[in-house]
């Protein structure tokens, strides 16, 4: 599994938090979006973007390939308030 994710997941949640949701048996799609509603109970006001590939399964024996390796994405970027001025691209 790979996990790709801007410090505004990082800065909020746990790191704790984070191993009991990717150690889940859950889908990509489902971490991400368990990821995504702990950073914003945390009251994660910056912009947020995580992305999860998984290209195995673990079983007892070892990892397996997945028949289909996934990836998925969640982004969220907060509402600006009128006024606010654009910060750089970078």
């Amino acid at each position: 599994m790979l996990i790709l994710c801007t410090d505004g997941l990082t800065r909020c949640v746990e790191d704790d938090t984070l191993r009991v949701v990717l150690e889940q048996d859950i889908s990509a799609q489902q971490m991400c979006e368990q990821l995504l509603a702990a950073a914003l109970d945390a009251d994660g006001g910056d912009d947020i973007t995580i992305i999860i590939g998984r290209m195995g399964i673990r079983t007892w024996t070892g990892l397996r390939p997945e028949p289909h390796p996934t990836a998925c994405g969640v982004p969220f970027a907060p509402r600006r308030r009128r006024g606010a001025r654009r910060s750089a691209p970078w």
